[in-house]
């Protein structure tokens, strides 16, 4: 019995690049996450006295004050929509 994957190869691709923005986002917005410390790769922040700050420039970027707004913005909407969505199919 042969396998097929569920879904076509252009969906299988974004896989990989929404995998590592997930990963991003993981370890910016919680320097906690007990899976880093299983695997023994970092000692956890607190332990380290790291900085939320210092995470973020670990990772190669620095978010401005504009960005995180916007940012905060989309989110906001995203969810809205989400609510509205969710009541209509109620």
């Amino acid at each position: 019995m042969v396998a097929y994957p569920e879904y076509n190869e252009e969906t299988q691709a974004k896989f990989i690049p929404a995998m590592g923005i997930l990963h991003n986002f993981i370890r910016i917005h919680d320097p906690y996450d007990e899976a880093r410390d299983r695997r023994g790769s970092s000692m956890s922040a607190s332990a380290t006295g790291e900085t939320h700050q210092q995470q973020l420039e670990e990772l190669g970027f620095e978010i401005t004050i504009e960005e995180r707004d916007r940012a905060g913005g989309q989110r906001d909407r995203i969810a809205k929509r989400m609510w509205i969505d969710y009541q209509a199919e109620l």
